[in-house]
């Protein structure tokens, strides 16, 4: 890694925003109103908001995670060139948020993946690198659905998640599938390559 300026680049390009003043910006253009800071990327949430003073534990922990997922297998590798171009810290706000993470991505915003780092002490790269798993299989659905919706008929009709066990929209529940998928992978992945 090293840091350029803005951001602290990866070897393999991928950038962790770190830079107070960029990530101001991204905060300005992303506000809709104070219940919904991101509601620009259609995320309807008042828990979250971008981290424009990450901390160098939080770029340890960002770095620590990329390296998980980078040198579990070569697979991996390429994914996560492809899929994750930029790195976006977020912050959670107020007590009811997963103590694990609050993370997404958005169709808005292509190849960002915007994660906060959980709040546990202990193995926090570890679970901070299942989440990346978690968000590089939205972030590879998304790329699909741009040439086909994925699912015949209408995407909003509600059926049973397996994830979430209760019914969700159609492509909500195919997501979380896909999300999970890529989670068990990258965890098989890294125990066959400890």
């Amino acid at each position: 890694t090293k840091r350029i300026g803005l951001v602290t680049m990866m070897t393999n390009g991928t950038p962790i925003l770190m830079d107070e003043e960029i990530l101001r910006r991204l905060r300005k253009a992303y506000w809709s109103n104070r219940s919904a800071p991101l509601g620009e990327l259609s995320i309807n949430s008042n828990c979250m908001s971008i981290d424009v003073r990450a901390g160098k534990r939080d770029l340890s922990a960002l770095l620590a995670a990329i390296e998980l997922i980078v040198t579990t297998n070569e697979s991996w590798r390429s994914r996560f060139d492809s899929l994750a171009r930029m790195v976006v810290p977020l912050k959670t706000i107020g007590r009811k948020v997963r103590q694990g993470r609050v993370g997404f991505s958005s169709k808005f915003a292509k190849g960002a993946i915007f994660l906060s780092i959980p709040r546990q002490q202990e193995h926090t790269e570890i679970e901070l690198s299942i989440n990346l798993a978690h968000e590089m299989g939205h972030q590879a659905l998304m790329i699909y659905q741009a040439a086909d919706q994925i699912i015949a008929g209408d995407l909003a009709q509600p059926v049973y998640s397996g994830v979430r066990k209760t019914n969700r929209p159609a492509i909500q529940s195919f997501h979380a599938m896909i999300a999970l998928a890529f989670m068990v992978e990258y965890v098989s992945g890294r125990l066959e390559n400890p």
